[in-house]
């Protein structure tokens, strides 16, 4: 039933699944004289139909949030095609480069930041002000190094980007996908 839960998922028809596993659940269980437990709740408006279908529902539901647990944000680039990536600026590489941040740069934002009592979410801003100002006084092999990497990193980028976009879907990831979905997508 969960294989067919994924199909119908795929195929937009959700609505379809569940009048075919109410269907189902009759031949297996009414049929056979099983009727769901009515000495829970007594007071309840619902029949013990309804209370079945409803725990159904709630059982796939539980299933998929189940699912989506175990792998959380990893198939959001199959189902939406291009890998999100967001490609370091220049300063960034340069900083990370040796411990160029920690050397020549930590130091001037510690004291800008201490001087001035700048809050913790105005220093971001300090930090790339300096990086900048640093970077910019190295000397010009330096920044030309660094810009081509930059550039090899977005011709890489391109390059896997291009031949993931031309590959066909893999049927077991997609799966995996519409398992990790939210029950609110899913219905």
């Amino acid at each position: 039933m969960v294989n067919d839960f994924l199909e119908h998922q795929k195929a937009q028809k959700i609505h379809v699944f569940w009048i075919e596993m109410e269907k189902e659940w009759n031949i297996r269980w009414l049929s056979r004289g099983r009727l769901p437990d009515t000495t829970e709740d007594p007071d309840s408006k619902l029949n013990p139909i309804q209370k079945e279908k409803q725990r159904l529902r709630n059982w796939f539901s539980n299933l998929s949030q189940k699912l989506r647990k175990q792998a959380p944000g990893k198939l959001g680039k199959f189902f939406f095609g291009k890998e999100r990536t967001r490609l370091p600026q220049v300063t960034e590489l340069w900083s990370r480069r040796n411990g160029n941040y920690e050397e020549k740069v930590k130091h001037l934002v510690d004291a800008k930041v201490a001087t001035h009592n700048i809050p913790c979410n105005k220093a971001l801003a300090v930090v790339n002000r300096h990086t900048r100002k640093v970077f910019n006084a190295q000397p010009e092999e330096v920044q030309v190094a660094m810009y081509a990497k930059l550039e090899e990193l977005k011709n890489n980028t391109k390059a896997t980007n291009a031949a993931k976009e031309h590959a066909p879907p893999d049927p077991k990831k997609y799966a995996a996908y519409v398992h990790s979905l939210s029950p609110s997508a899913i219905l």
